[in-house]
Parts: C-alpha cells; structure tokens; sequence
C-alpha cells in the first residue's frame, strides 16, 4: 500500500478532483450532457379549437339564445384536450447523469496547470521546491509530452506521480508536530551512541578488570581470574553486549566513530550552509531529494523516492532524521 492509498477517502477524493478540474487533457475527454438531446414526444402543434354541433345562423333546441349547439355549460377549454398536459410528451422527469470517465493512474496534467490544480488543494502554487518535484517528475524515464497548437511539446505529469507529490505533501502538512518532537531525541541518541563507541575504544588499552565489574554483574563472578588481557578482552565484549541489550536501536550500536562522522558529512550535502549542531536537527524529506537530484542533475523516479523514505523514516511523515539516514547507510552498506 503506497502513501496515496493510505490517506482517508475523501483526501483522495480531494486530489483526484483537483487533478480532474484543473487537466485540461480529463476534462476535455468527458462527454457532455446535452439536455435538449432528451427532449420529444408526442407534442400536438395547435390544439384543436372547442366547440360542437353549433348551428351556423340562430341558437336552437331549448337553450337559451346565446347558448351554441349541445355543449356542456362549463366545457374545459380545448374539446377532448387534457385540462394540463406535460410539455414534450414521454420526457424523462430528469436528465440522466453525466457520463463519467473512470480515472487512470495514466492520465496526464501538463506543468502549466499544475499551478491551478495545487491551488485548489490549498497548497503553495509558487514553491519553488515543490514545482522542482513536478518538473523532476515530468522528465523523468516514461513521461510524456503534449503539442498545443503552435506545435511546441509541453511536458506532463501522470496522476500516478501527482497523487505521490501530494500525499507527500499533505502528509507533511498532517504531522508536522511528531516530526518536532522526535528531533530532539534523535540529536541525544546519536550523541550517547557517539560516546559509548569513543569509550569503548579508548577503554580496550587501558581500561582495568574493575570497571567492567561495575558496569555489568556478570563479570564480577570471573573477576579474579581477569588477570591475563585475553579475558579483559572477553569481559569487554560481554560488556559490550550487555549495554547492547539495554539499546533500543541495534543498527546505531555498530556504528564506529569513522563511520559516524562519514553518515554526519553525506547526511549535511542535503542542507548546504548549515552549521553541524543545525543539521543534526533537520530531516531529509521529498524536497530535499530533488534538490540534490537537481544539483547532480540526475534523474530520480518520484515514486523510488517516496519507497525509499518509507522504508528508513521512524516517523509518520515519512522523513528521515540522522538517526534513520545512518540506518540506511549501514543497511545499504554506503559506509
């Protein structure tokens, strides 16, 4: 299930309305309902005029001298006429519905009338992060083009790849405070993982029998064997292990001070200008791929990316912090 599918019914109503309205490619497509189209029957063109057996030149039989021929006193107007017949004969009551066109992953929107279909989401028409997503998208491998009329090509964006944009985008607007809260232990976790991978290795040399018997009870039964290093050693690795136990990320445990420092300086190409102790509290989301896929002017699959940071992300919105990006470089063993 992908982000799109993820989102609550009417939010995907919503993005495939806005989609619809503002694609001059869908909309043009829907067959229009002409009402008239529906209009007939039996219509009589004049009704016929009332009247009777009325004689020609004097009012006869028992009525009185205005009177004409054997009508009732008060006839309905029109002979055998229907007092009120429905205009148009065997015409429906109402018109049938609008034909509707089942919606496509393929359908397309070109770049020119993403502005408009952003707008109608509430979202920024202007930003320029985001348009770089949709221009990514729209020259990347399988986008199409669409002549207008002068015959110059314009570049179009699936749905596909808009209702990833978007969700990306909504979810980013949903969650903006577990983000905010996550950071802060993020930033404290690396730091206490940062120290006990320094302590460990400065303690291998010169650290004594002692401490670890402090640190962990198990060994304490073998402290007075401990003379030779090879069990110093062995009880260190113990030790090791035993904090492991207590650490809720196994992947952040392995990483050694090197490879900390090399997640740190690939992790800050993604927000140039920025001070160590600042991008340690940002997240890398949507926008900040494409901007460094712009820069290295490659191509990115807007839906690799959002498969990527779901796969690493701890958090709703589906961006990764340092903690997951250093995840991702063991995991795809980049360092």
């Amino acid at each position: 299930m992908d982000d799109f599918d993820a989102l609550p019914k009417n939010t995907r109503e919503k993005i495939d309305r806005a989609f619809d309205k503002a694609s001059s490619s869908y909309s043009n497509s829907v067959p229009s309902a002409d009402h008239n189209s529906y209009a007939g029957g039996f219509i009589v063109d004049d009704a016929p005029a009332p009247g009777g057996f009325l004689l020609d030149d004097a009012p006869g039989g028992f009525l009185p001298p205005d009177a004409g021929g054997f009508l009732p006193p008060s006839p309905p107007s029109g002979g055998f006429l229907s007092p009120s017949p429905p205009a148009g004969g065997f015409l429906p009551s109402s018109p049938p519905p609008r034909a509707a066109r089942i919606r496509s992953p393929d359908d397309f929107i070109t770049l020119s009338e993403i502005t408009r279909a952003l707008q109608i989401l509430d979202l920024p028409p202007d930003d320029e992060e985001v348009l770089a997503v949709f221009r990514n998208a729209a020259t990347g491998w399988g986008a199409r083009e669409k002549g207008d009329e002068e015959g110059e090509p314009e570049e179009t964006v699936t749905r596909k790849d808009w209702r990833a944009v978007c969700s990306a985008l909504i979810g980013d607007d949903d969650e903006p405070g577990d983000a905010e809260m996550d950071e802060p232990e993020d930033v404290v976790e690396t730091i206490d993982d940062e120290d006990v991978s320094m302590e460990i290795q400065e303690s291998e040399g010169d650290a004594s029998s002692d401490e670890y018997v402090e640190e962990t009870p198990q060994p304490k039964r073998k402290r007075g064997a401990a003379t030779k290093t090879p069990a110093r050693k062995t009880r260190q690795k113990k030790a090791e292990r035993a904090d492991s136990d207590s650490d809720g990320d196994p992947l952040n445990r392995l990483l050694t001070a090197r490879q900390k420092r090399e997640c740190l300086h690939a992790f800050s190409l993604f927000f140039p200008g920025l001070e160590e102790d600042a991008v340690k509290r940002r997240r890398i989301g949507i926008k900040e791929i494409t901007q460094a896929s712009n820069i290295l002017k490659e191509k990115t699959n807007v839906e690799e990316m959002v498969e990527m940071l779901e796969a690493f992300s701890s958090t709703p919105d589906k961006t990764m912090s340092l903690s997951d990006f250093e995840k991702m470089m063991i995991t795809t063993r980049m360092v």
